[in-house]
């Protein structure tokens, strides 16, 4: 028995010490983001106003980095061998600080990582980052609750719900990637419209 054990002792011995595996390796996910090539229409005077973006809050499964697609109102599935670069709502969060600061509509747009102080929050809350099938047709669609706060006195001074579907017409990969960037795009320049008029004077 003992002359068995001993040889099988040795080989996983020097496995482990090679660093080798006798299990197959997994292939690595695809890393995938939003295309951010269409331009934001930018104004030609500032609001005298520091606006931070908060990264918005989220909920499973929407908290995550997992490419989503919904085949029916009460299931989510994640696309396999797929990931977001980062999380879905610092995705967001990242597509919406560059729209707001390529709009120049704004004295200063701060990250919610920025240390600096400003006047006003944009406070969000993603509630719809996925595709969804509908027979052999294929939707994405964000969906999104925004405030924007007075940091001084802590009161909401607008807010605003804004819901976006753009046809990916199947579930290729490559046509969701496009069908989000286009729906992140069009989020993003209604997001600046939105709160280039809520900080009028």
């Amino acid at each position: 028995m003992n002359s068995v054990f001993k040889p099988a002792v040795t080989f996983c011995a020097v496995l482990a010490l090679s660093g080798c595996s006798i299990l197959p390796e997994s292939e690595p996910p695809r890393i995938v983001g939003l295309d951010d090539n269409a331009p934001v229409p930018v104004y030609d005077h500032a609001r005298s106003v520091s606006l931070r973006v908060d990264t918005p809050l989220a909920s499973a499964p929407f908290d995550t980095n997992l490419v989503l697609i919904q085949p029916e109102n009460w299931e989510y599935q994640a696309l396999p061998d797929t990931r977001w670069r980062d999380s879905m709502p610092a995705i967001i969060h990242d597509r919406l600080i560059k729209a707001l600061r390529q709009s120049r509509g704004f004295d200063r747009v701060l990250s919610a990582t920025s240390p600096a102080e400003a006047e006003y929050t944009l406070l969000s809350e993603l509630n719809g980052f996925h595709a969804r099938r509908n027979g052999d047709d294929t939707t994405v669609t964000i969906d999104m609750h925004l405030e924007v706060m007075n940091n001084r006195t802590r009161e909401t001074r607008c807010s605003t719900e804004k819901t976006l579907d753009v046809a990916a017409g199947d579930a290729r990969l490559d046509s969701l990637m496009v069908a989000f960037s286009d729906a992140g795009t069009e989020l993003s320049r209604r997001t600046a419209a939105w709160a280039f008029a809520c900080l009028q004077p």
